[in-house]
């Protein structure tokens, strides 16, 4: 049986001061720009945020996933001159404000969607260890950390993305087969 259900989950401090922060330095982002792009630009950092703060904060720090493949390379070794060119003005600026108020590891340990969801599926799986179930992201970092910090509480599970050159039967048999 399927079964959504809607969740109100209140934000700990540090992932209300982080998303105030990306908020507020996206407004002002746009200020700056043409009228009318704040909502635009306001879009895709708010949508990822509540996909998984964590998860969103390692994506705008990772080097790896800079648009153009390249490393970030800082300015005589001081984090407030890191260059950022190729992520564009508003991840660069994210990733340079950000550092200065939180990091990954805070709010991994304060991720209140996590600790949820941590809770019902633990009481799903006590009351049927057979059961299974899919979450769904459009934000691929958000899967890699889920299913990161459901194999630290010993809950098994599968990543399935578009476009990731796995072998998506398989991962789908190993679904259908796996208890």
């Amino acid at each position: 049986e399927r079964k959504a259900t809607p969740e109100v989950i209140s934000l700990e401090p540090v992932e209300r001061l982080f998303y105030e922060m990306v908020t507020q330095v996206v407004r002002n982002l746009a200020s700056e720009m043409a009228a009318g792009v704040e909502g635009f630009l306001l879009c895709m950092p708010q949508r990822q945020m509540t996909s998984s703060m964590p998860a969103a904060y390692r994506a705008w720090m990772r080097d790896s996933e800079r648009p153009d493949g390249n490393e970030v390379y800082e300015a005589g070794g001081d984090e407030d001159e890191i260059v950022d060119e190729g992520w564009g003005p508003v991840v660069g600026e994210l990733r340079r404000r950000a550092r200065g108020i939180t990091s990954f590891e805070a709010l991994r340990d304060a991720d209140s969607k996590f600790r949820r969801l941590s809770q019902v599926a633990s009481d799903l799986l006590k009351q049927n260890p057979k059961a299974k179930i899919v979450l769904f992201s459009f934000f691929k970092e958000t899967l890699r950390y889920l299913h990161e910090r459901l194999a630290e509480i010993g809950i098994g599970s599968n990543v399935l993305t578009g476009g990731s050159g796995l072998d998506k039967e398989a991962i789908i048999e190993s679904f259908r087969d796996t208890p």
